[in-house]
């Protein structure tokens, strides 16, 4: 979690001001994660290099840096994180994308519904990746926080894996 907000906030610092593609975009991820690997030789810790391989700034939020972690343990395809889909109706950013298996997943924190209507445009925004033929798999933060295994089989179980 710590590593990818770590990565966001670099990312940030290659920009005047930051949009969402700046985190997605390869030069920029690969220069924040060469920023943490020096770091992490600075103070003799080359233990965190493979860690930092698999550092994600486009992770929006420290559910979805947890459940990334777990889906990697786990030995799950490794999903692309904030991937664009594009529709009729604008740009959506699904938290996880498996494309070829055709499944989105959603990592659900309490700020995701702070706004007045948040949860009609959610269901509304749900409903239409399922027309275009995707599946969406959701969890809670405090799922993920604890009871781990449980999200993990359902992603597997959705994958096709269990």
């Amino acid at each position: 979690m710590l590593l990818d907000w770590a990565a966001r906030l670099a990312c940030e610092g290659f920009v005047t001001q930051a949009r969402r593609r700046d985190y997605r975009n390869p030069q920029h991820v690969a220069a924040a994660r060469d920023l943490l690997t020096d770091a992490a030789r600075t103070v003799r810790s080359r233990r965190l290099e493979p860690v930092i391989a698999l550092v994600e700034p486009s992770r929006e939020s420290a559910i979805e840096s947890l459940s990334a972690g777990y889906f990697e343990l786990a030995g799950l395809p490794r999903p692309l994180c904030q991937e664009p889909v594009r529709t009729s109706y604008g740009t959506l950013y699904p938290d996880f994308l498996w494309p070829e298996h055709r499944l989105i997943g959603e990592a659900d924190g309490a700020g995701k519904y702070d706004e007045r209507n948040a949860v009609v445009r959610e269901r509304e925004r749900e409903e239409l990746l399922r027309r275009l033929g995707y599946r969406v798999v959701r969890w809670l933060g405090k799922e993920i926080m604890a009871h781990p295994a449980l999200v993990v089989e359902r992603v597997a179980r959705e994958l096709g894996l269990s």
